[in-house]
């Protein structure tokens, strides 16, 4: 079975990146091979913030990006290696960045929800 794997409540509200985040956000974005668009950068940086899985709805609703956007953006971060997600006992999809010398482990469950990077 697989485990549940909820965010705490509640979710923050989007807070738009500050100056010095907004370069740095681009330069990853750009790196990634992804072209920073505003919803992309809004999309990227709300994840980021997160350190817990969350479902698209969420992610949508919490960085102000349209749902179909943010399908769209999802699909392209997981392409460039910079997002993954898992699926949860109710069978929602929840999206993680992937992070680099990180255990990636939900902070809700405790279930490691990527090893592959």
């Amino acid at each position: 079975m697989l485990p549940s794997c909820k965010p705490p409540l509640p979710l923050s509200a989007f807070i738009s990146p500050a100056a010095n985040q907004f370069q740095g956000l681009i330069e990853a974005l750009h790196a990634a091979g992804l072209i920073p668009t505003q919803p992309c950068i809004n999309l990227f940086h709300y994840l980021s913030s997160l350190n817990f899985p969350i479902s698209v709805t969420s992610l949508s609703e919490g960085s102000n990006v349209p749902l179909s956007t943010t399908y769209r953006l999802l699909k392209s971060f997981h392409n460039h290696g910079l997002a993954e997600f898992i699926v949860d006992k109710s069978l929602t999809q929840r999206w993680f960045l992937i992070r680099s010398g990180n255990n990636n482990a939900c902070s809700s469950c405790g279930q490691t929800y990527h090893t592959g990077y």
